[in-house]
């Protein structure tokens, strides 16, 4: 069995860079969007186990973004980080809830863990 392939849609370079070396050290193969053309790319260039979303791309809500992975993958598991309170992010869509959220800053084995716990599902 090969590496699990994530897509990472962070807006961040610094963070985006950061979770590469993370993400690759932990043994997944990894493509990297830093906006919402470049995701819009990514999305339709390939198949993934799982996303890894930016909540908020340049200060935009990235509800659109994450309905379209749903509606392109509808069963791959799908991430969202993000460093707004919980209180900030308004989900009333079932369209656009994550599976999961990483609160920002996390760490490697925070990362880690939810990310076996997307993939054993």
């Amino acid at each position: 069995m090969g590496k699990k392939r994530i897509l990472l849609i962070e807006d961040d370079r610094s963070l985006q860079v950061a979770l590469r070396y993370m993400l690759e050290d932990l043994g997944y193969d990894l493509v990297s969007a830093g906006d919402h053309a470049s995701a819009r790319a990514a999305i339709d260039a390939g198949a993934y186990d799982v996303a890894i979303v930016d909540y908020f791309l340049g200060n935009i809500p990235a509800s659109d973004l994450i309905a379209e992975l749903r509606r392109s993958y509808p069963r791959m598991p799908l991430l969202c980080s993000t460093a707004a309170f919980a209180e900030q992010v308004k989900l009333d869509d079932q369209s656009v809830r994550p599976d999961a959220f990483l609160y920002k800053p996390f760490g490697t084995n925070e990362l880690r863990d939810t990310l076996a716990s997307l993939l054993a599902t």
